[in-house]
């Protein structure tokens, strides 16, 4: 993502296009997918997708859809933050 965005809305976006990136054929038959999420040159949150475990569900925001699939091994605070404000659920 580009310098001027910053790091929570970056995440956003990015797990927003992880919901229908994972509802793909072309990824049928993986286990896991692992998703690093960069602004700049800095790696601001990256998490792992356990693809058995998602379940596409339209009447939950497609972050926490996502997150509930996922283990997340970094984050920074800057996004953390974020997270806190929109009450993503994060598992580490």
């Amino acid at each position: 993502m580009s310098n001027e965005l910053k790091e929570g809305l970056a995440s956003q976006h990015v797990l927003n296009q992880t919901y229908d990136f994972v509802q793909q054929e072309d990824i049928e038959g993986a286990n896991t997918l692992t998703v690093g999420v960069m602004v700049g040159d800095k790696r601001v949150l990256q998490y792992t997708v356990d693809i058995t475990k998602f379940v596409p569900n339209n009447s939950e925001p497609m972050t926490n859809v996502v997150l509930a699939a996922s283990k997340v091994e970094k984050i920074t605070p800057e996004v953390e933050e974020f997270a806190t404000s929109f009450e993503w659920k994060i598992i580490k």
